[in-house]
């Protein structure tokens, strides 16, 4: 909190401007939630793209910069987009907003690498009923956590466990806000909270979504 966002809340406080200070502390919240999402997102698609680097045509003619394309597999859907990224990890998250024009220019990239638009459409269903199908009663609640540097050990009341990476059980959590909900469905760990859902499948596992 800067000095600024003190004395607005300090001045809405003392003039009991209750529903205005309610309405301020929404937009900050929601406007710092926005801004760690897409630094998140742009440091996870930065970490598995390919980069074409301008002509000097280009580059001081055009003033074109390096084009990004994303390795990974993104789609929109009804209710916002999913991206699949890497071997064995997929986020949804419920509002496009969120994404900036740089990230979606890298996003919408990734199509190079699925040329053929029936390919498409079927890798993004199958994200989507993979999604639509975990529920409470196919998954079973996380009751503790054990974190270090490379991974994080989850367990369940019943002594189930998983271990994933804790970079990417940390950008569920960052991608997905503050109230998330963790369970194990089957080989992977699944978030949940009212910005969307992630899945992030165990480690050296070969599974691919």
């Amino acid at each position: 909190m800067n000095k600024e966002e003190y004395k607005t809340i300090i001045n809405l406080l003392n003039e009991n401007k209750i529903d205005e200070l309610r309405k301020y502390l929404d937009n900050r919240m929601n406007s710092k939630y926005v801004s760690q999402v897409q630094k998140t997102l742009l440091k996870l698609i930065n970490s598995d793209c390919d980069r074409q680097y301008p002509s000097y045509y280009q580059r001081t003619q055009l003033h074109e910069g390096v084009k990004k394309y994303y390795r990974g597999f993104y789609t929109k859907v009804d209710n916002g987009f999913i991206i699949c990224h890497g071997n064995g990890t997929a986020f949804q998250l419920y509002d496009r907003s969120i994404l900036s024009s740089e990230i979606i220019d890298i996003l919408e990239r990734s199509y190079y690498y699925y040329f053929d638009e029936e390919e498409r459409k079927k890798h993004s269903q199958r994200l989507i009923n993979i999604f639509s199908d975990l529920n409470e009663k196919n998954v079973k609640k996380i009751s503790s956590i054990n974190e270090n540097k490379t991974n994080v050990i989850a367990s369940t009341s019943d002594e189930q466990k998983i271990i994933i990476s804790t970079e990417y059980y940390k950008i569920a959590h960052k991608l997905l806000g503050e109230d998330v909900l963790e369970y194990i469905s089957g080989n992977a760990m699944y978030f949940n909270s009212p910005n969307g859902k992630a899945l992030v499948c165990r480690m050296n596992n070969k599974k691919v979504f």
